[in-house]
């Protein structure tokens, strides 16, 4: 089960409601590789062919580097070769990679104005 979250910025006021964690959703693959390239898709895929091995799959509160979007970045883990693997989903609003994770202590300096972003528990998704 996962969490619904308001992430806000005191400064800038830059606020968004997200589902992190995870789902019942996380069993289909089609929802899982959707915010990813087409690139991430393939290598997935290949990696699921040579054998990859538990397979986990979060969803993180983040921050666009890029365009300073606040949204929920996907993070496919997975074991190749006795080695950790990790895909991400991209931005949804420019499709950048570079993210800044928000941790839910309130700490993380936003990226637009570096004021303190607040994560606010508001309940459950599944």
């Amino acid at each position: 089960m996962g969490q619904i979250v308001r992430v806000s910025c005191e400064g800038c006021g830059k606020s968004e409601e997200l589902h992190i964690g995870g789902g019942m959703m996380d069993c289909d693959f089609d929802s899982i590789i959707s915010g990813m390239s087409d690139q991430q898709k393939d290598n997935l895929r290949e990696a699921m062919h040579l054998g990859a091995k538990d397979f986990s799959i979060n969803r993180h509160p983040c921050q666009c580097q890029s365009c300073g979007s606040f949204y929920t970045g996907s993070k496919v883990s997975f074991f190749l070769d006795g080695e950790k693997k990790a895909v991400w989903s991209r931005c949804p609003s420019c499709t950048s990679f570079k993210r800044r994770l928000l941790n839910k202590e309130g700490t993380t300096p936003c990226s637009e104005c570096g004021e303190k972003v607040n994560v606010q528990m508001l309940g459950f998704w599944d």
